[in-house]
């Protein structure tokens, strides 16, 4: 089916050219004539009816999976939901344009991955699903082509929800009929969810395929199955990969989903037991400084929350914090040493000058005799102090606060405004 192309919709977005087709809609490049360098992509979901009973149905549909992707998108490595609407007998969704390229280029037929770079692989697509699956959804429609590698940070990205394919599986206009469920890539997909009963574990069973790809060069096509037991016959494929993995891609596409891997963190944690025994080299692939962990994205809302709470709590910790920094400091006061108890005698490595106690009238029996006999044969304790400090290589023995303050730095606190991420 040829689509023509709308100049705008939804108002404001400018369609710049098409990206994609399929069975289910048209995919484009737009343009928010509201925003400056606003590059978008909106996806056409084509839907005709003269039923006005399925028209109501699938337009609730709409609205609750596009709610789901709004949701969705607050993850990092999910693509942000802008907006969503109805025009002319047509669902549209305006979501945030990925730069990079599909999975599919990095698993060209006959290309074998290291063990270490399919386990990597696996753990950062399973940290997303564990996200998902925590927000009661199924993906349904996992495969090298709906997920991307971004190309600003080398992460990969989760696309293509299986969900929103329910709208457009309900028109007479596409391929596939009947029971929304059954919205799925052949080879991909696992017994239970092609039956229309998907499960939670059912988006395991596509992950492990790539994984069978990535370890073995074929193409999931191509990969044996045991025609007597319905399991993948792989390994005689990758005779280097380690058993202890290959146990666990075995496990992730059980074609019974009761002895698959129950859930994403289960497999998570095998990795992790079998990362410990990988004796030689297991290494990060990813450049260091690019590598982030995932993180919910906030909202505007959220951030403009956030900032209103912490300025004015920044504000007070800034002033407080210049203020004790100019704040007089405490210095010792200048005091002159009491004369030794003759009790108790000294053993000093070199003679000392001491001071007498303003009280004693006569000489300290340590002080050290000045260079130039005093004409009144005794030395009062201020010119004694005076003479000390002519002498270069005399000890001083009265504690003098330093003279000169530390160099003085700018007190205070820069706060660097988070700015309102604007996608792309």
């Amino acid at each position: 089916m040829t689509t023509v192309s709308p100049k705008v919709v939804g108002g404001h977005y400018q369609i710049l050219r098409k990206l994609g087709e399929g069975g289910f809609g048209t995919t484009f490049l737009a343009e928010d004539v509201h925003r400056l360098n606003s590059k978008l992509v909106v996806k056409q979901l084509d839907y005709t009816s003269n039923n006005p009973e399925e028209q109501n149905k699938v337009e609730e549909l709409f609205q609750r999976e596009a709610e789901t992707l709004l949701k969705l998108g607050e993850y990092d490595q999910i693509p942000y939901l802008f907006a969503y609407f109805q025009e002319n007998q047509k669902f549209y969704l305006v979501q945030e344009l990925i730069e990079g390229h599909q999975l599919s280029e990095e698993l060209p037929p006959g290309k074998k991955l290291e063990e270490h770079q399919v386990i990597e692989l696996l753990e950062e697509i399973l940290e997303i699903l564990k996200f998902v699956h925590t927000q009661g959804v199924i993906h349904r429609d996992i495969k090298p082509e709906n997920i991307m590698r971004r190309e600003k940070d080398d992460r990969l990205i989760l696309i293509d929800f299986g969900g929103v394919k329910h709208i457009a599986s309900r028109s007479g206009n596409t391929a596939i009929q009947g029971n929304s469920t059954q919205v799925y890539t052949r080879n991909y997909t696992p017994r239970e969810q092609i039956s229309g009963r998907p499960e939670f574990n059912s988006d395991i069973y596509p992950l492990g395929i790539i994984a069978i790809q990535a370890l073995t060069g074929l193409e999931a096509k191509e990969i044996p199955i045991d025609s007597r037991t319905g399991e993948f016959i792989w390994r005689e494929e990758a005779p280097q990969v380690s058993d202890r993995l290959a146990t666990v891609v075995d496990k992730m596409v059980r074609d019974d989903f009761e002895r698959r891997y129950k859930s994403v963190e289960d497999v998570l944690d095998d990795l992790r037991e079998l990362k410990k025994t990988l004796v030689l080299g297991f290494q990060q692939t990813k450049p260091p400084g690019k590598t982030r962990m995932p993180k919910i994205r906030l909202s505007k809302r959220s951030l403009l929350l956030l900032s209103l709470v912490l300025a004015p709590l920044l504000a007070v910790i800034a002033f407080v914090s210049g203020f004790l920094f100019f704040l007089p400091r405490n210095s010792p006061n200048p005091s002159v040493s009491e004369p030794p108890n003759q009790s108790e005698p000294t053993v000093t490595p070199e003679p000392e000058a001491t001071l007498s106690s303003p009280a004693n009238n006569q000489p300290s029996p340590a002080a050290t005799p000045s260079p130039t006999p005093s004409s009144e044969g005794v030395t009062s304790p201020e010119s004694e102090v005076d003479s000390s400090s002519s002498a270069e290589n005399q000890e001083s023995v009265t504690a003098t606060p330093d003279s000169t303050p530390p160099d003085s730095e700018e007190g205070g606190i820069f706060l660097r405004p988070e700015s309102l991420q604007d996608s792309q």
